[in-house]
């Protein structure tokens, strides 16, 4: 009876739950960059459940239909995030979309660890925002838990992401 399920792919969902509960702070709102499918392998999917809600980012448009069905109090966008400036960006299309980027160099190691079963299937051009133009024009909420999953990407993120203004708890 004390079991829960996660739907993250290693349990962070709960180890992120632990540190809420730990702390007497409950997850209201989260943003979930690189949201990829709304339940599967999902971070904030668990959130949602609890009755929290979000903003969830991935810029594979075929999850929109999915996040109206499974996660109707999100706000799905279909763009991409980065550190520097918002333009379009060539966006590599993998066989498995969870390995789906930005990034050539991720893409072609990809297509090389998985020895040909991963590969690029098409790259198409995406609008890119920076994240801080992305905040300033989409969250209207203090955010409790923040997911990003970019594939590389992150770092830049990091490094630009205005902390002062946006400071998720988690």
């Amino acid at each position: 009876n004390n079991f829960r399920k996660s739907y993250s792919q290693q349990g962070e969902d709960l180890v992120i739950d632990f540190i809420f509960k730990r702390y007497k702070h409950p997850c209201r709102y989260y943003l979930d960059i690189g949201a990829n499918h709304p339940e599967k392998l999902s971070n904030s999917y668990y959130f949602s459940r609890e009755g929290a809600m979000g903003v969830c980012v991935d810029p594979n448009r075929s999850f929109e239909t999915q996040y109206k069905r499974i996660r109707p109090r999100d706000r799905f966008i279909v763009c991409g995030i980065t550190g520097g400036e918002s333009k379009e960006l060539p966006y590599y299309i993998m066989d498995w979309h969870e390995f789906n980027t930005f990034d050539k160099v991720v893409a072609l190691e990809t297509e090389r660890k998985y020895d040909g079963k991963n590969s690029i299937k098409s790259v198409i051009n995406i609008p890119v925002i920076n994240i801080n133009e992305f905040l300033n024009k989409n969250i209207t909420f203090p955010v409790d838990f923040l997911n990003l999953d970019v594939e590389g990407f992150d770092e830049e993120i990091i490094r630009a992401w205005d902390f002062k203004k946006y400071k998720p708890k988690v």
